[in-house]
């Protein structure tokens, strides 16, 4: 007998969404990735067939290890006994869990681990949900909305389980504070009493004095450490900018030279494991063509600090780097301490999913998702100008460089669209991809960061149609500023502002001084519509004269009359499109801001100008 079978693993909070560090996140999704390949492949093994998701290569794809991502949720059709199916499917992700577990754990010192409490923590990690119906001849779009219905049923279901057996009063986890701490207080008791030192501690359990970690969070900060797979921390993102300055360049020699001092104040000059062990490094293959495998924290004096306990010997390392940057920047110059988090996902694919009739129609969707997932790597890690956190299906989670994140974003949203083309919903439309962008500091807790990336895409989403593009800045001071657009519209209005950035065809002070305009002349949402309309052309009239009394070129010049004719056309264009209640002055000075930060990443990365 036939049946389709609906599958859910999680839970995704644990695994992705509580984070810490870029290591804790992309951990999190590799270990999603891990078990849900291990379900599909006792599916295939008990004869089933997949069609969420569609393997593009049989052979490798479901191996461990391998480059292939599938996301929580699987789609199949089986012969047999369902519940006989799931239990198979569940000793799968089991086994597979307990692997990776048991390789993360026999490589950490465990002798103040409580090794007991953290093997059943691990064990208790697994939310698995399955739901089955006898599948119909004829009838595969009526029978997958009732599996979907099912299992959206079945995870609202609590299940009341008595007291963990790992439970206890001791602190909590550092990362979420779900569970308690598996490390014994004893360890922090020698590193305050000096036989541990805080380095070690660091490098060997990957927690500072003040952490606290359970058996989940140390999975994430040690698991899959030999994988050539990896990521970027966020420092190193947030230097990209300046690496690829440095490959323009070729500052071999001012590279060697820094990295050669850091590692003789640090007593390591003859030691390049110790060196990379203590420091950190990216993976093999995205290491950089100058500067190595070396992590781009070193580039960051607030970095730095944690590497050095000594204050003498930070000292020393500052002043090489300011030297080093000195000598390939300039005077006075740093490079931007910003990245870019990048949050992806498809428009209106319930429906176009909706309109599969047939098991082979949702197969061929499926197998295009795929395709997309495999292209998403190449788009994101080309020119080793970005680190994939996670893309199955239509969901993408990276960090990018400031200076190619726009850029990225675009080819990622034509490709989909691409791919999904064929796919047909509500008469001629086909599937688009929303992209989110937050750009934050590389200190910012990386829970703040996903935050924002989250309000980001929200953002997107919220607009009519989508195909689109929302991007957030949060800066260490100053207010959140937000842009938000279609495609062929913001993007375009952004490589505008970047360009004129770049160019100085206008002022810094212009953006602010609109935005105190768009403050001071407030329009009241209650005020009649002819009052409306006049204080906005007021408003508007006020901007021009603003701009046109403003000087580009640092203050050399009037701003030229196609500039201002051009800020009016936006200008027009943003009030058409804009929310009720929204000021479309005050959303083109925003976009102004926001476009002087992509400017600065796109000089320090010496891009020629017009590649926006």
């Amino acid at each position: 007998m036939s049946y389709l079978i609906s599958i859910s693993i999680g839970p995704v909070q644990d695994f992705i969404a509580s984070a810490r560090r870029s290591r804790d996140l992309w951990f999190g999704s590799w270990l999603l990735s891990e078990l849900s390949k291990a379900a599909a492949k006792s599916i295939i093994e008990q004869q089933g067939t997949l069609i969420f998701p569609k393997l593009t290569d049989e052979n490798s794809d479901l191996k461990p290890d391998s480059k292939f991502n599938v996301v929580n949720k699987i789609l199949a059709e089986i012969e047999g006994n369902p519940p006989d199916i799931g239990k198979e499917v569940r000793k799968a992700i089991d086994r597979r869990l307990e692997e990776i577990r048991d390789k993360t754990f026999r490589s950490l010192p465990n002798q103040f681990i409580e090794m007991e409490k953290a093997n059943l923590q691990v064990s208790d990690l697994v939310d698995f949900f399955w739901t089955a119906v006898e599948s119909e001849p004829n009838k595969y779009k009526e029978i997958r909305n009732k599996v979907e219905k099912l299992l959206s049923a079945r995870k609202a279901t609590r299940d009341f389980n008595s007291a963990k057996a790992w439970s206890g009063f001791v602190p909590k986890s550092s990362l979420d504070g779900q569970r308690e701490s598996v490390l014994v207080e004893k360890l922090y008791d020698e590193v305050r009493n000096g036989r541990i030192s805080k380095e070690k501690l660091r490098i060997e359990y990957g927690v500072r004095e003040g952490e606290r970690l359970c058996a989940v969070g140390l999975l994430k900060r040690h698991g899959n450490r030999t994988s050539e797979e990896g990521f970027f921390s966020t420092s190193h993102v947030a230097s990209l900018p300046l690496l690829a300055r440095l490959e323009k360049k070729n500052e071999h020699q001012a590279v060697r030279i820094y990295v050669d001092k850091i590692k003789e104040i640090k007593g390591l000059k003859d030691n390049e494991r110790e060196f990379r062990k203590s420091f950190g490094c990216v993976p093999e293959n995205l290491q950089h063509n100058i500067f190595g495998r070396y992590d781009g924290h070193l580039f960051f004096a607030e970095r730095l600090k944690d590497f050095f306990e000594g204050k003498s010997q930070f000292a020393s390392a500052k002043t090489a780097l300011q030297q080093f940057f000195q000598d390939v920047l300039g005077e006075n110059k740093e490079p931007l301490p910003y990245y870019a988090l990048l949050l992806a996902d498809g428009d209106f694919m319930g429906k176009a999913i909706d309109k599969q009739e047939t098991k082979d129609q949702h197969q061929q969707l499926s197998a295009k998702l795929s395709e997309f997932a495999k292209d998403v790597k190449n788009v994101i890690e080309k020119d080793k100008q970005g680190s994939l956190i996670y893309s199955g299906g239509d969901d993408v989670l990276a960090f990018v460089g400031l200076h190619k994140v726009l850029e990225y974003s675009k080819e990622l949203s034509e490709k989909f669209y691409a791919k999904l083309a064929q796919f047909k919903y509500d008469g001629e439309k086909s599937p688009t991809l929303s992209v989110g962008i937050a750009v934050v500091h590389h200190l910012e807790p990386l829970e703040d960061a996903l935050e924002s990336v989250r309000k980001a895409e929200k953002q997107a989403k919220q607009i009519a149609g989508k195909n689109a593009l929302a991007v957030i800045v949060d800066k260490r001071s100053g207010v959140s500023r937000i842009a938000n657009g279609t495609w062929g519209t913001l993007n375009e209005r952004l490589k505008t502002f970047i360009r004129w950035h770049r160019q100085n065809a206008i002022p810094d002070s212009a953006a602010y001084q609109l935005r105190d305009l768009a403050y001071r002349l407030e329009i009241p949402d209650n005020a009649v519509e002819e009052l409306k309309y006049n204080l906005r052309k007021a408003k508007e009239k006020e901007a021009r004269r603003i701009l046109s009394r403003k000087k580009k070129d640092f203050g050399e010049n009037a701003i030229d009359e196609s500039t201002l004719n051009k800020l009016s056309v936006f200008l027009q264009q943003i009030e058409e499109t804009k929310k009720v209640g929204e000021d479309s002055i005050a959303i083109l000075a925003d976009e102004l801001i926001i476009a002087k930060i992509f400017a600065a990443a796109k000089d320090l990365a010496m891009e020629e100008i017009g590649d926006e």
